[in-house]
This record gives C-alpha cells, sequence and structure tokens, in this order.
C-alpha cells in the first residue's frame, strides 16, 4: 500500500532555496533523529518535505527562508529515544577489551549487589562541590516563530531539582546514605530552593554558606515533546573569595572524621579553588578517607592525592591533548593521567562506549553499557559517582563499584530530566540485563 501524503487545511508559499546542507534521511531510516535538525526532530516539517517511512529517497533541508515560508502545519512525532545503547556483546573493535584485562565482560552477581545496597543506608558520605539547580520548563512545540526560526514553545508546566554537586546528594539520599554537604549559593530564590530542597532530603546543611556578592548557579531547560529545544545558563565562575574559602576548609575539617568517604564535585564555577584542594585533600588521605573526584581541567594539576578520578572521556582528550580514537589512544590518555597525578584509580566514562577502568598497578578494565534507549543523559554523571562511592566505602573493590555505578547510570539515562536513582531501580536494571542476555 503506498503512503499518502497528508493534505493540510492551508497552503504555504513555496518554498525558497539557496544553499544545501547535508542530505538528511527519511523519517524512519536508522540514525535519522541524530541527523535531522532540532526543527524535525520535534515533528516539526515542511508538506512538501514528507517521505513515508518506507521512502528510500533523501532530502535536504532549506536553510534559506523567510517567516512567510513558515507557517506550516505541524504534524507531531512520538516520543523517540536519541539512540539506543549497543547491546555489551555486539562492541565496536575500540571496545575491546587490551590484553592482561581480568575480564571482558566482567559481571555482578545480583545477591552480592543486594549485599552492598543494604550496607548503603549504614554510610555516611562528605559531598563539597558547586551546587545548582536545575529549572525544566515543559511544553509543546507546535509552530516555528514568524520572529525567527526557532519554534514556538508552549508552556505546560514547571520543574526544579538539583543539580551539580546538589544531585549527587539527591542520588546519595535516595540510596538510602547519610549525607555531609559543604557548598556556596547565592543570597536569591535560587538559594533559599536548594537549601530549603536539600534540608527536605534528609541531607546536613550545616556547611551551607551564602555569598551574597554571586548568583546561585541555575541552569534552565526548556524541553517540548520530550526533547531539549534550548538551555540557559545563570551563574558566576568567579573563584571564591579566600574568606570563604577558609569557612569551607574549617567546616571540612569538623566533620570528615564522621564520615566514610569524600565526594567532590567540581563544575568549575568557582567553588573547588586550588587553594581549596591543596587544604583538604592532604587532610582526607591523613584521616584515610577515600576521596572520590569529578574533575575539570582548569585545576586539573591539582586534584591530587585522589583514590578516584572519574573524567569523561572528552576531558579526557582536554586535560592529555589525546584524541581517543580507538583502543591504543585510550589506553595511552589513561595512563598519561595515572602517571601525571597518581591517583590509585581512573575512570573514563565514555557514553555509549561504556567505561574504562585502569588501576594504579597497570590492569585496565572496560565496562560496556547496559542496553537502554536514551532519553536524556542530564545527570547520568552525578549518578555514577553517587553509586560508585557508595559501593566502594561498603567495601566493594573498584571493578564492582564501576559495574554498579554503570547499572545506576542506565536507569537514569532511561528517564527525562535530572532523577535520582533508588536501590530497587538498580535490582530491576540488572534483573532486566540478565533476562536479555
Amino acid at each position: 500500500m503506498t503512503a499518502v501524503p497528508p493534505i493540510w487545511p492551508w497552503p504555504c508559499a513555496a518554498p525558497r532555496w539557496s544553499s544545501l546542507v547535508r542530505p538528511i534521511p527519511p523519517c524512519g531510516a536508522p540514525g535519522a533523529r541524530r541527523l535531522m535538525p532540532w526543527s524535525r526532530r520535534l515533528g516539526i516539517c515542511r508538506a512538501d518535505d514528507w517521505r513515508p517511512p518506507s521512502a528510500s529517497l533523501t532530502f535536504r533541508w532549506k536553510t534559506c527562508w523567510t517567516p512567510s515560508t513558515a507557517c506550516w502545519p505541524t504534524p507531531v512525532a512520538p516520543l523517540r529515544p536519541r539512540h539506543r545503547r549497543r547491546a555489551s556483546g555486539n562492541r565496536r573493535p575500540d571496545d575491546r577489551v587490551s590484553p592482561g584485562d581480568a575480564m571482558s565482560r566482567p559481571t555482578i552477581s545480583i545477591h552480592r549487589v543486594k549485599r552492598l545496597l543494604d550496607q548503603f543506608g549504614t554510610k555516611r558520605i562528605l559531598v563539597i562541590g558547586d551546587l545548582m539547580l536545575d529549572e525544566f520548563i515543559w511544553g509543546r512545540a507546535s509552530r516555528i516563530s514568524p520572529e525567527a526560526p526557532v519554534p514556538v514553545v508552549e508552556i505546560e508546566r514547571e520543574s526544579t531539582h538539583l543539580g551539580g554537586a546538589g544531585n549527587v546528594v539527591h542520588n546519595l539520599r535516595s540510596l538510602e546514605a547519610d549525607v555531609v554537604v559543604l557548598g556556596v549559593v547565592g543570597r536569591d530564590r535560587a538559594g533559599d530552593r536548594i537549601s530549603e530542597t536539600l534540608s527536605e532530603l534528609g541531607a546536613e546543611t550545616s556547611g551551607l554558606l551564602v555569598d551574597p556578592s554571586r548568583p546561585t548557579t541555575v541552569k534552565t531547560r526548556i524541553i517540548a515533546h520530550n526533547q531539549q529545544v534550548v538551555r540557559a545558563d545563570r551563574e558566576s565562575r568567579r573563584p571564591l573569595s579566600p574568606p570563604l574559602t577558609e569557612q569551607l576548609i574549617a567546616r571540612f575539617t569538623e566533620r570528615l572524621d564522621e564520615c566514610d568517604g569524600v565526594v567532590i564535585s567540581d563544575y568549575d564555577k568557582g567553588v573547588i579553588t586550588p587553594q581549596l584542594l591543596q587544604r583538604i585533600l592532604p587532610l582526607a588521605e591523613a584521616a584515610g578517607k577515600p576521596v572520590f573526584l569529578d574533575p575539570k581541567l582548569r585545576n586539573f594539576k591539582h586534584y591530587s592525592p585522589v583514590t578516584l578520578l572519574k573524567p569523561n572521556q572528552r576531558e579526557a582528550e582536554q586535560i592529555t591533548h589525546i584524541e581517543i580514537a580507538d583502543e591504543a589512544s585510550l589506553l595511552e590518555a589513561g595512563r598519561t593521567i595515572l602517571q601525571w597525578l597518581q591517583c590509585q584509580h581512573l575512570l573514563i566514562t565514555r557514553g555509549e562506549l561504556g567505561m574504562t577502568l585502569f588501576s594504579g598497578d597497570g590492569q585496565v578494565t572496560h565496562i560496556p553499557t547496559v542496553t537502554r534507549e536514551v532519553y536524556d543523559v542530564t545527570g547520568a554523571g552525578d549518578t555514577t559517582m553517587a553509586a560508585l562511592a557508595l559501593a566502594f566505602v561498603s567495601g566493594a573493590p573498584p571493578l564492582e563499584a564501576a559495574i554498579l555505578a554503570n547499572y545506576a547510570a542506565s536507569v537514569v539515562i532511561g528517564k527525562v530530566g535530572t532523577v535520582p536513582v533508588t536501590p530497587q531501580d538498580i535490582l530491576t536494571a540488572i534483573r532486566l540485563t540478565d533476562a536479555e542476555s
């Protein structure tokens, strides 16, 4: 049966053509959503561009048009994931485990995970870093603005969630751990909201400082049909003043002994400074507390001593100036970071390619990603860090902790927005993976 293009109730002006850009595949073609412009992702397309999913022809996106040619009808596409994770058994050549690795497909039994999860509620983690507020504006995009080539989003609801170090705290509390928070907010509504939310979660907030001279970091995301359209940031990256830094160090010293581990969440917003790192890292080492650090390029040379460093692939490339394109370059980048910082363990997260664990003894293990539909990666790194730190302080070796964190991240990427993970979510993810294999 031949598909018939829809008949629109009104005519549109004939499109004007100018330069041509990359070809766009038909809507139903594999990988089409990653290649199409944002307006196609939202289901906004011209009547003359319509193709049935089975069409084999490609068409080109028109880059020059006027508002008069933009009054197109707008059928809304159903929610689709941005892409699908590859099954762990179908890895690309550059995902191969290097010779000498302990295992090619590292696993952890669900009984072992249950024992670790039972320990989470007995642990206390100190979290220090850049606190943020994630603001989400949800709506529908049914037309293109006549003023500019942008979608008009009709707002339906709004929500706010903890972001940055706050999201790490939220995940730790969701995993039933006790949390001590050290950070800085501005004297504004966003700062009040962060303080209130942390208190509602049951986190210890005596180390939350207020800096009237800086705004609280707020990231506003506009989402239409469960697809992010644009993000707007309100923030200051100015380094924290010396008096406030001294106050943070004093609070850190007071609360360190009662905690089982330390998470440093550096988002390069000014709270984590070289002066702060040079004081608190030796204190944690002397107290025998493991330190887990989410890095940024600016402070990289000051991240020592730490127990585990967790950069993503892009950050590892920026730090080492090595483009990670295959197994050899990945190994070179990872071993370079280990040599520079002398950290005990390094975990490079690589998105759909999984994560790779480097140990100081030279062992390298690749952990394939868990097969999941990906809707939103917001906050996945924070979830990974929270689960990783808790598993480690609960007695898991680094490899088991990384595997458990990998399952935790697979949960949040299947949801839209900043969401925490629960112990039951992790168990469900493991059961689903076992059933699929």
